[in-house]
């Protein structure tokens, strides 16, 4: 992670400076690309780890990306008049992607298919990782999933573990966390016998984990990647929001401990709203709860 942050930083910087020391048309515009691209994939989709990076770092991307646009006042001086083929492709190129990183920030679903929920945290920093947007959401191609959302516990730093790659399950902070009912209904369905493994390793064939569902009057809710032997509900159980369900495990496909948390309702996927939680989007990286 400190790897791509550095790299992040570096290309950001050259990019801003590239974008003034170029002297044509098209060295102007691939500097100016890579900086737009950079600073709507770091800024807008805020991941987790940019957190990590100590003040005043995050200031690098909003000034680089200033300076990248009043760059904008050499352009009389790159011979603009004469555009090349490859300067067109590279604005044709340049605008391509900036669609789609931007019509990826699309929230999946619809207003009409909302599922209101109880943040299933009493405490803690929890974020989102992924699910919210459109873009790199591989929720989106699972049946009754495009609305699910993987939290993930932060540090003040906004750090997800202790050290630099943690090889132990205990060394992330959502690891063994109390998972509570989000919702009230009847829990349909529980396993409890997956066995885990250790972070950084994805579980190859079966996708299955320890999980509850809770039938929420007609509507869907489920709650992954319990630790096993923690689900303390069984299948014909009363819940209401805040009973406890069980605790947060790495069982599954899941590459670290998180929970995986989703609603349907007959098969279509439902957008999920903490009602207890100031409305905010659900953005990856985004702090959604920072209760203490």
């Amino acid at each position: 992670m400190w790897g791509s942050l550095l790299g992040s930083v570096v290309i950001c910087v050259a990019a801003a400076i590239g974008c003034w020391l170029q002297t044509s048309v098209v060295g102007w515009l691939v500097n100016l690309a890579a900086l737009a691209i950079l600073m709507l994939l770091t800024l807008a989709y805020a991941r987790p780890g940019l957190h990590l990076l100590p003040r005043p770092f995050p200031k690098v991307y909003p000034v680089c990306g200033a300076l990248g646009a009043l760059s904008v006042v050499r352009v009389g001086s790159l011979g603009w008049p004469h555009v090349s083929s490859t300067a067109m492709g590279a604005i044709v190129f340049t605008g391509v992607l900036v669609v789609y990183v931007v019509a990826g920030l699309r929230e999946p679903g619809t207003e009409a298919d909302e599922m209101r929920l109880s943040f299933p945290f009493r405490s803690g920093r929890w974020a989102v990782t992924i699910g919210g947007v459109r873009a790199f959401n591989h929720h989106l191609h699972v049946p009754g999933q495009a609305g699910a959302l993987d939290l993930v516990a932060l540090r003040i730093d906004g750090a997800r573990a202790s050290g630099v790659c943690p090889a132990r399950l205990e060394d992330y902070l959502a690891y063994d966390v109390e998972v509570v009912s989000p919702c009230a209904g009847v829990v349909a369905d529980v396993v409890d016998h997956q066995p885990e493994h250790p972070p950084g390793w994805i579980r190859r064939g079966s996708a299955r984990a320890n999980q509850v569902v809770i039938d929420a009057e007609g509507s869907v809710v489920t709650l992954t990647h319990l630790r096993p032997g923690s689900i303390r509900v069984v299948p014909g159980e009363r819940v209401v929001p805040g009973t406890p369900i069980g605790r947060v495990g790495n069982s599954g496909r899941s590459a670290e401990p998180h929970l995986h948390l989703h609603a349907e309702r007959d098969g279509r996927p439902l957008r999920l709203r903490f009602t207890d939680l100031p409305k905010a989007r659900l953005r990856p990286g985004r702090v959604i709860l920072s209760r203490i």
